[in-house]
């Protein structure tokens, strides 16, 4: 029987030389600071449907709505990183090592 061959994770090695470098360290403990200190990251409203002369149903004219609250994705989008492309590479290799095992037990 034939050893499975190891996928390519272009994305993942981007990924890796990231984390690598720190700057995701950084990034991590600053939108820690900011939600410990009461602070939040939102969207910011584009008042898509409002009428002239009415208030924003979404912001309530605030400008912003809903906090942020997948980091993770905001800071792969911050560094050009695709997390389906990440998710889809660690099932690959997780297939991968399952065919490598199931080669070895036999």
């Amino acid at each position: 029987m034939t050893e499975p061959t190891a996928p390519e994770t272009p994305e993942l090695d981007r990924r890796s030389k990231v984390i690598e470098s720190g700057r995701t360290d950084t990034l991590a403990w600053f939108i820690d600071w900011l939600n410990d200190n009461g602070y939040a990251i939102a969207h910011r409203c584009t008042h898509v449907d409002q009428k002239p002369g009415r208030r924003c149903w979404d912001c309530g004219d605030s400008g912003f709505i809903g906090a942020v609250t997948d980091y993770e994705s905001l800071i792969a989008r911050h560094f050009g990183l695709d997390p389906a492309k990440i998710e889809a590479e660690m099932q690959k290799l997780l297939d991968y090592q399952r065919a490598l095992n199931a080669t070895q037990e036999s």
